[in-house]
């Protein structure tokens, strides 16, 4: 298979999703690059309610699917490889990869969404890693009889406590602050699961114990033993390096804002990026 193709579109969750199903209606050469499942960060929503045309509710995980089947019905190539910096040579675009791939292109659409933030401090670094997780979907699925340590006190945080709650688990969240950062109908189904939260809760220890459990201990001198720990503290965007800006680089999703990440804006941004590719290769066979 030829390195080459018109349009690259790097990051497979909502963003570039739609930038490849819009692109699929014309007639250019194109490949998606993801890092990883195809639906991104979409995978990790218990439940999508805000977007037209997919009933009462959905699962992150029931979309993904259905998104990944619907490429294998259109024959749209994807690869799993993360692209770790983009170029600008002689008017074309080379993306480098980790697997040392290099693809080279016209045109290139990013869509590589955000990254979690880090906890302050060097905690994680004393617990295992495949105990101190990072989103939902990268715990067991059967989380029986499991103690799950949530930190964080925004829709992340508390949506990811029901999950593991759905899952057969006991979640606990911990809150820095005094209040949750949610909309009042995630707050009443917390209120009516009986989620255990506490405020006030800044990290003081986390270690693994000879166990294998883990342990925290907070300045108010509070302690909690769990299964695993989840961090759900926010997302920076999740940059790499890349050439000034140029035409035939566009940008989509959640890496074009802090906040307000949501499906539908993604969508959007990622069909307005394919369109500006489109005219931008149109003209430039024009000009040729």
């Amino acid at each position: 298979m030829s390195n080459y193709f018109d349009i690259i579109i790097i990051g497979g969750g909502p963003a570039g999703i739609s930038a490849m199903l819009q692109l699929d209606r014309y007639d250019y050469s194109k490949i998606m690059i993801r890092d990883s499942f195809l639906g991104g960060l979409l995978r990790a929503a218990r439940k999508i309610e805000n977007y037209p045309g997919i009933g009462k509710s959905l699962s992150g995980i029931e979309l993904s699917q259905s998104l990944k089947e619907d490429f294998k019905d259109r024959d749209i190539f994807s690869e799993v490889d993360r692209i770790t910096s983009v170029e600008q040579i002689e008017g074309r675009f080379v993306s480098h990869s980790k697997s040392g791939k290099e693809y080279y292109s016209d045109a290139v659409i990013i869509a590589t969404g955000t990254k979690p933030k880090d906890i302050d401090g060097d905690f994680s670094k004393e617990v295992n890693v495949d105990l101190f997780k990072r989103s939902i979907v990268d715990l067991p699925k059967n989380l029986e009889s499991h103690k799950i340590i949530i930190i964080g006190s925004g829709e992340a945080a508390c949506d990811s406590a029901l999950s593991i709650l759905e899952k057969g688990g006991k979640p606990v969240i911990l809150c820095r602050g005094e209040v949750l950062k949610i909309n009042r109908k995630l707050e009443a189904e917390l209120k009516e699961k009986e989620i255990e939260i506490h405020f006030s809760s800044t990290l003081k220890i986390m270690k693994e114990q000879f166990s294998g459990k883990i342990f925290i201990e907070l300045e108010n001198r509070k302690n909690y033993t769990s299964d695993f720990v989840m961090a759900c503290i926010g997302r920076t965007k999740n940059h790499f390096s890349i050439p000034e800006l140029s035409e035939g680089l566009y940008f989509a999703g959640d890496l074009l804002r802090e906040n307000d990440r949501y499906m539908g804006l993604a969508v959007g941004d990622g069909i307005k990026a394919a369109m500006d590719c489109i005219r931008f290769l149109s003209e430039k066979r024009d000009r040729t």
